[in-house]
């Protein structure tokens, strides 16, 4: 049921145009993600903009805000939600932070989990999570002293209070698994 009621507030946005500046810490606090942490990704993908399409080199598009890829209209157009709403920045924004959301529940609060929102190759994964730690150092949200850049020379950074410094684990929420969202039957994978 409230897979239901969630699709139709994400239908409400779309379809009513609802106005809202920045609806972006509604959607980290309802995927309970960091807001700085999601904002931090929408710079990097889009900075901040909502109407911009990219082209892939295999053809997939990268739509909105948070860039989801077109790969996903398939899945979202079951909750009816397609492309043309995903023009819409707070559509855009909360499918960005259920992706995310879905990421870190697959592959735990860790960079990996971050890395996953735009690739899948490891390398490009790595390449990925520089760019959104150096986001999180601009935007101030850590402090360069006990925030090293990610690394594969562990098999896992996990994000946990005391164990790894690369991002507080603030930017999640505690309660995250038995978080049921709209989106929760989909699979995880590029954002």
């Amino acid at each position: 049921m409230r897979q239901v009621v969630t699709g139709l507030l994400l239908l409400a946005y779309a379809g009513l145009g609802v106005v809202r500046a920045d609806c972006l810490n509604d959607a980290a606090a309802y995927h309970h993600v960091d807001p700085h942490l999601l904002r931090a990704i929408a710079m990097q993908e889009s900075g901040m903009r909502d109407h911009i399409i990219a082209t892939n080199a295999n053809g997939s598009r990268d739509i909105g805000r948070m860039q989801i890829n077109s790969s996903w209209l398939p899945t979202l157009a079951r909750f009816g939600i397609h492309e043309r709403d995903l023009l819409d920045g707070c559509v855009n924004t909360y499918v960005g932070a259920w992706i995310l959301s879905q990421n870190i529940a697959r592959l735990g609060l860790d960079w990996n989990a971050i890395g996953a929102y735009n690739a899948t190759s490891p390398d490009k994964r790595l390449a990925y999570e520089a760019k959104i730690y150096r986001q999180l150092l601009a935007e101030g949200a850590i402090a360069p002293a006990g925030a090293p850049l990610p690394t594969r020379r562990t098999p896992r950074q996990t994000l946990r209070p005391g164990i790894a410094p690369a991002v507080p684990a603030a930017f999640f929420s505690s309660d995250h698994d038995t978080h049921d969202s709209t989106l929760d039957t989909m699979e995880g994978g590029r954002g």
